[in-house]
């Protein structure tokens, strides 16, 4: 019941989708929740989002190209800035964690404040930003403890997508692998 209405008006997406892709609405396999194809878009996110990435003629989000391509247009649609930073780390240190550090954490993952900020709350980052770069500072747990780090728009864009903290790390953490991957490649 708390979420009727919203389910309501993605079954209306849905059925509007299926007619613009004249495709029968019986035949379309998603998630319980309503989730399409490889990038999980509900309905509406579909329609809005979804791109002929592949140069078919339709938008198929359960083939892989269009999939890449309909995720860079949502990350575009939402604010992605190319070649901005993402993430940094913040470097550990052996000083406790200042009042002004806790309160910035606790602020979420817009990002409302600036590098410089956070460098005064006692947060380095891991490399060389801006100070008046807009970010965020949040906390997760990993193997080693909880971590800090500064998130930038571009990481705020990711969770957009899926709110998920852990999530966007592993998105960023594969983008890099992938990046390094390509990079070895041209080397050869």
């Amino acid at each position: 019941p708390p979420r009727a209405e919203r389910f309501r008006s993605e079954l209306a997406e849905f059925l509007l989708l299926t007619r613009e892709l004249n495709t029968d609405p019986l035949q379309i396999k998603g998630s319980y929740a309503g989730a399409l194809g490889v990038p999980q878009f509900l309905p509406s996110s579909y329609r809005r989002y979804a791109v002929d990435f592949d140069g078919d003629g339709k938008r198929d989000l359960w083939s892989h190209a269009d999939a890449i391509g309909s995720i860079a247009n949502y990350y575009k649609s939402h604010g992605w800035l190319p070649g901005e930073p993402v993430l940094a780390q913040i470097e550990q240190s052996a000083d406790p964690i200042s009042d002004e550090f806790k309160a910035l954490v606790e602020r979420g993952i817009n990002p409302q404040t600036t590098v410089a900020a956070i460098k005064r709350a006692g947060g380095s980052p891991a490399y060389i930003v801006a100070d008046d770069t807009k970010a965020a500072v949040f906390a997760a747990e990993t193997d080693a403890g909880t971590r800090h780090w500064i998130g930038f728009n571009n990481f705020y864009v990711i969770t957009r997508y899926n709110r998920s903290v852990n999530y966007a790390l592993a998105v960023y953490e594969l983008a890099q692998e992938l990046r390094g991957l390509r990079t070895a490649q041209r080397a050869e």
